[in-house]
């Protein structure tokens, strides 16, 4: 039953796989010349050019505030929250109100591509069966990573790397039965879109490949530095980008109009910074060897995309991102192919220093080097580009990973409160928020209770600690025996008789009701207790508490189930 729910799920990704980059294709914005555009066949002006990305970002923005608020930006991180917080659940509406808003996006001149939308919408796919099904939520979500991983294959044309794609971007571990869903998904979403749109893929990579001489290993370390530094670089632009517009007091729906604009003025001097570059990719490759491009223009341009994508994405709206990292992957290693042959001559063709920048600035940017590897690879067809992507890939991953150890798409996360690299035994927890374990009931200590009493309260008590709290009922504090203890062989106070305020502990963890019980954990490890407090997040009050006991019945559930963490 599984195997042929795969085949559906990956069909009905290829389909619409299909539909989506066709769509886009009739109706795209290609950038021209300065001051000039083409759209529907129509030259445009200077003032269209600013205005078709400003109108296409409020028609994404109009999608999103009204459909479903959650359709914005990549999609990936929404997925992996979905994997880990919602058991594979993500909605019909957020599936369909975000390839609607990508669309408007993408079509206006937006630096976004497909790659993301097709993601979310295999993703959702995959979902959706699984729901209709009424699947456990193990096989819920090994239906939504086949979906996406099938949307990831189609778009590019790389089944291989859509598996690879699968486990180093979404589950980020290796899991049997998922790998074999995983592959027969991708494997039907690859053959319908070839069988629908030929051997192609959405983004073209000619093969110009020729490795010669060992000695270049060297350049491409340095390609590998500066694609660490540049995707670092980013990823900072990006939440800079993202944080500035949220903080703006405006309607949702403005936000990515307002960033449409900026992208159409920055247009105005650089026109190749609008769309997803992926008629740019194979036209940088193929022209080094015909009619180079100005290697000033490509420093600019590669600067301006620094800014474009965060500014379509970051400002509200929706779209993918893959493509824009492998233009901007190639535009660097034009750059620094121009500066090898400055120095040595005989090495391999600027072109060839593209297409390996195409893969490490991808690897830089995901922390997803066998996927950089395989697609860069199944997008040349070319075997002899395998050992230099490889050793700038690896390079680059570490430098990244030394700069920054959290990804793009994990950064999201954990804005979100999740880790991509929980250890094993929380990951149990990851699905559980504090408000369904915790106990309400809370009896606690009043700050100026005197010792005796308090001793007299805990033996009539079950519990082995107890909050503190202040006249107004807020917590100060907590009294536990081991603070008893204390209080019994330390020193006595001025006054002769110590209270609450005297012997408690007072950095205790706390938490609110929406957090999630991983976090929690966290916070009692790192405080050492046993025990945290949940408050109110308006008032500051207690409103309950949770134990390691709590916690041990999770893990009881699981062992009792059978159930396999």
């Amino acid at each position: 039953m599984l195997m042929a729910l795969s085949l559906v799920v990956g069909l009905c990704t290829g389909l619409a796989a299909w539909v989506f980059i066709r769509a886009i294709e009739i109706a795209q914005f290609w950038p021209a010349v300065p001051g000039q555009s083409v759209f529907l066949g129509i030259t445009l002006n200077r003032f269209l050019i600013v205005l078709i990305p400003a109108v296409g970002g409020l028609l994404c923005g109009l999608v999103i505030q009204y459909g479903a608020a959650s359709a914005k930006g990549t999609g990936t991180a929404d997925i992996m929250y979905a994997l880990r917080r919602k058991d594979g659940y993500l909605s019909g509406r957020h599936t369909f109100f975000k390839a609607i808003a990508s669309i408007f996006t993408i079509c206006s001149g937006g630096a976004a591509g497909p790659e993301g939308p097709v993601v979310s919408i295999g993703a959702g796919v995959g979902s959706l069966i699984g729901s209709i099904r009424d699947m456990e939520p193990e096989f819920r979500k090994n239906l939504m990573v086949a979906g996406g991983a099938a949307g990831f294959a189609a778009v590019f044309n790389a089944p291989i790397a859509g598996v690879l794609f699968a486990i180093e971007v979404l589950l980020k571990e290796f899991a049997s039965q998922a790998f074999a869903m995983v592959i027969l998904a991708t494997v039907t979403a690859s053959v319908t879109t070839h069988l629908l749109m030929g051997n192609r893929a959405f983004v073209e990579v000619p093969a110009t490949y020729a490795f010669n001489h060992t000695w270049e290993l060297g350049f491409y370390a340095i390609l590998a530095v500066f694609s660490a530094i540049v995707a670092k670089l980013f990823v900072q632009t990006y939440f800079r980008i993202e944080h500035s517009f949220e903080s703006l007091k405006v309607p949702a729906a403005i936000k990515p109009m307002l960033g449409g604009l900026l992208l159409g003025l920055l247009a105005l001097a650089v026109p190749y910074v609008m769309g997803n570059g992926h008629k740019e990719i194979p036209e940088l490759i193929l022209s080094e060897s015909i009619t180079p491009w100005a290697w000033k223009m490509m420093l600019l341009l590669l600067a301006c995309k620094l800014i474009s994508c965060p500014l379509t994405i970051g400002s509200g709206g929706t779209g993918g991102i893959f493509v824009p990292f492998l233009l901007m992957g190639a535009l660097l290693g034009g750059l620094t192919g121009r500066g090898v042959h400055l120095i040595a001559p005989e090495a391999a063709s600027a072109g060839a220093y593209m297409v390996v920048g195409m893969g490490a600035m991808f690897a830089g940017i995901t922390y997803a080097p066998f996927t950089a590897i395989i697609l860069l690879f199944e997008m040349t067809r070319d075997y002899n580009v395998i050992l230099p992507l490889m050793f700038t890939v690896g390079i680059t991953v570490l430098v990244a990973r030394a700069l920054d150890p959290e990804s793009l798409d994990s950064h999201k996360l954990l804005l979100k409160g999740v880790r991509t690299h929980e250890p094993v035994e929380l990951r149990a927890l990851e699905k559980y928020h504090v408000k369904q374990l915790m106990s309400p009931h809370v009896e606690t200590i009043p700050e100026s209770l005197p010792l005796p009493e308090i001793t007299d309260f805990i033996a009539h008590h079950t519990h082995t600690g107890y909050p503190v709290v202040d006249a107004q009922n807020k917590l100060v504090g907590l009294i536990s025996y081991a603070e008893l203890h204390q209080a019994f062989n330390g020193t006595p106070t001025p006054t002769g008789i110590k209270k609450a305020g005297d012997i408690m502990r007072r950095e205790i963890p706390t938490a609110y009701p929406e957090d999630s019980l991983t976090e929690a954990v966290r916070r009692m490890q790192h405080q050492k207790a046993d025990r945290v407090i949940v408050l109110d997040p308006a008032a500051g009050t207690i409103i309950g508490i949770l134990t390691k006991g709590d916690i041990i019945g999770i893990y009881r559930t699981y062992l009792t189930e059978d159930t396999v963490v």
